[in-house]
């Protein structure tokens, strides 16, 4: 089977899929994080870490699937993949920084409120 997308060449086809395989991973990390925040603040690093295990299950699944079964250029999928996978991935690791720190904040907040 061949891993040309819309008439491209392999290599370029090859990039395309990893993108998008990356792309995907990084949205629904995002979503995970959003989903986290509207959770219990002691829930929210439980839920950041399964779905963590949980995408990167689905993403080496498709991985091995557009390697060996849609046939996309080896080398340019997986450099692309690699490349843009640790791009957003420090992306998100900023953002779940970010949304932890807001966390802890208003945690703190309403157990000063308790307190008094």
């Amino acid at each position: 089977m061949s891993g040309s997308l819309f008439g491209l060449s392999l290599e370029v086809s090859g990039v395309l899929y990893a993108l998008v395989l990356a792309v995907l991973y990084t949205a629904a990390g995002y979503w995970s994080v959003n989903f986290a925040s509207k959770k219990e603040f002691s829930m929210f690093v439980g839920i950041i870490l399964g779905t963590m295990v949980l995408r990167l299950g689905v993403a080496v699944v498709l991985f091995w699937v557009l390697m060996a079964m849609v046939g996309v250029h080896q080398l340019a999928f997986s450099l692309t993949f690699m490349v843009s996978y640790f791009i957003l991935l420090m992306a998100e690791i900023v953002y779940i920084n970010k949304r932890y720190t807001v966390l802890v904040a208003e945690h703190r907040q309403s157990l000063a409120r308790r307190r008094v």
